[in-house]
Order: C-alpha cells, then sequence, then structure tokens
C-alpha cells in the first residue's frame, strides 16, 4: 500500500461512524464526506466526487473493524456505479461476506449515497 492509500486509509477510519453487526455475516457503517476530506483532492475542482479507490479503502477499514484483522485488497470481481457519493453527503456502506475461504474473503458491498443506492462492488480480501 503506497503512503497516500495508508494515509487515506487512516483517514476513513477516524471519519468511520457506527460500524457495526447487523446480521450474520452483514454490517453497515456511515461516512459523512466534508468538503475538507482530502480524498477530494483532484477529484474534480468545483464539484468534489469520492474516487473509487477510496470506496474500496473504505470497505477494507470498514471489514478490518469489523473483523479484528488487517486486511489487503485481493481483487476487484464486479463494480457498478449509480450515482456519485459527493462532498456534503453521507455514505452508507453495507457489507455482506459471500464466503471465507482460507486467508482469502470475498464480500459484496453496496454503497449508499443519502439513503439512495450508489455503488455495488462484489471483489475479494485477504488477510495479512
Amino acid at each position: 500500500m503506497s503512503s497516500n492509500d495508508s494515509m487515506l486509509a487512516q483517514e476513513l477510519q477516524t471519519r468511520l461512524q457506527d460500524c457495526r453487526n447487523t446480521g450474520e455475516d452483514l454490517s453497515e457503517s456511515t461516512i459523512f464526506f466534508d468538503p475538507e476530506y482530502r480524498g477530494f483532492d483532484g477529484h474534480f475542482e468545483g464539484n468534489p466526487v469520492v474516487p473509487g479507490v477510496c470506496i474500496f479503502q473504505w470497505i477494507r477499514v470498514h471489514l478490518q473493524q469489523i473483523l479484528g484483522q488487517e486486511l489487503s485488497l485481493a481483487g476487484i470481481d464486479q463494480c457498478r456505479f449509480r450515482k456519485p457519493l459527493l462532498a456534503g453527503m453521507t455514505g452508507t456502506c453495507r457489507v455482506k461476506i459471500l464466503s471465507r475461504n482460507n486467508d482469502q474473503i470475498c464480500v459484496q458491498a453496496d454503497i449508499l449515497s443519502d439513503g439512495e443506492p450508489a455503488c455495488r462492488i462484489k471483489g475479494k480480501l485477504v488477510t495479512r
């Protein structure tokens, strides 16, 4: 992980709110993306959009807190953006663990932007 990715992950960790289990292999967290969020740098002047890389980091940080172990992103199988997550919006991350195999965890994450579907990601993380 680059130092910039690490800084974004740390900042996401401090912004993570109400990260909790909501059922068997289900969890949820929220983040308010104020205009000062560092991830907006370069995305895009006058219309700040949370970049996909920050959403991937959010899912990783969220699961690390839920599972209590360090994780790395191993791959994205599917990613569909429906609506942008902008400065001043609150995002909700709902994660379902689809399967676990040795050190690999397959997940589906739904990101909501002010309560409306913004993105769905299916991917894999591995324990470090």
